[in-house]
């Protein structure tokens, strides 16, 4: 015969399994959605940075010379944007 004690003890382990895989799971679910949403707003955001500096640097210049190219490569480079 099976202590009461023995079956509580099994389906409290058995319970704090299942607990703790549900919370996992859940909490990296939710992390990685919200988190990528967070890093595509992030880079749209330093994208129109750059944008907007390249239209101030070609309305100061009225044109895009080499030292125009190396200051929007330099703020580029400062706001981690990669463009070809």
């Amino acid at each position: 015969m099976i202590k009461i004690s023995e079956q509580l003890r099994k389906y409290f382990v058995i319970i704090s399994i299942l607990s703790i895989a549900f919370i996992t799971i859940s909490s990296n679910i939710g992390i990685n959605y919200f988190f990528s949403d967070y890093i595509r707003d992030s880079r749209s955001r330093d994208d129109l940075k750059v944008v907007q500096y390249v239209e101030r640097v070609y309305s100061d210049y009225e044109e895009l010379n080499s030292h125009s190219l190396m200051n929007i490569m330099h703020y580029a480079f400062s706001e981690d944007v990669i463009f070809k």
